[in-house]
């Protein structure tokens, strides 16, 4: 059933060399109210650029699996392209870690190919509401790096110069996220709307390549 009450951001396009996935997601697009003529595929960079020469392209999704160095370059020429345009990585669960990669480098939100239509159809909603898609295990990750940071710093005081670290907000959101709670329950726990909730969550994907990839 086509969902009237979203704004489609459009044309749409897919970077993906997987035929099935490709037709998958189109399907799902279309469920959601995209017509075909909004949806453009490439299966390289090459064809990727050529569309967005014709085409000033608002949302991608990108396939990682198959394109992972490609693609998180891709997805940094895209946020340097146009930094608002939104941004869905799709993976499969064998290269989950390159996820944090995805996010550090202006992914807006993210889904796996073993979730099924309805968790990725959630994935675009989410995507193209501006809002913010995070779960325990990428949490933990965050939390996990940043202690790793935490130590350089005390090993060398120096390195917190000009660092971009969490807050104590940012922080607490993660812990909870870790622990299991939904975005609906910690947004009900620490007294802020889900809206707030998301642009935390945003901040903290916005803060992982300073005290994660530099």
């Amino acid at each position: 059933m086509v969902n009237r009450e979203l704004i489609l951001p459009i044309p749409v396009i897919i970077l993906s060399t997987a035929v099935l996935l490709q037709l998958r997601l189109k399907s799902i697009l279309l469920a959601i109210g995209y017509k075909s003529e909004n949806i453009f595929f490439a299966e390289t960079l090459i064809q990727a650029n050529t569309i967005l020469e014709h085409h000033s392209a608002s949302f991608a999704i990108i396939d990682l699996d198959l394109l992972q160095n490609d693609g998180i370059g891709f997805i940094k020429s895209l946020k340097n392209y146009d930094p608002t345009i939104f941004i869905l990585s799709v993976m499969s669960l064998q290269v989950k870690n390159s996820l944090l990669e995805a996010l550090s480098s202006g992914a807006t939100a993210y889904c796996f190919k073993e979730q099924d239509d309805m968790d990725i159809r959630s994935a675009i909603r989410t995507t193209i509401q501006g809002g913010a898609k995070i779960d325990p295990w990428v949490a933990q990750q965050i939390l996990l790096k940043f202690d790793e940071k935490q130590a350089g710093i005390s090993l060398n005081p120096a390195w917190s110069l000009n660092q971009t670290t969490l807050n104590e907000h940012e922080l607490e959101i993660l812990n909870e996220v870790a622990m299991g709670y939904s975005n609906k329950e910690i947004a009900e726990h620490l007294e802020i709307s889900v809206f707030t909730l998301d642009s935390f969550i945003k901040h903290i994907y916005q803060k992982l390549k300073y005290f994660i990839f530099q």
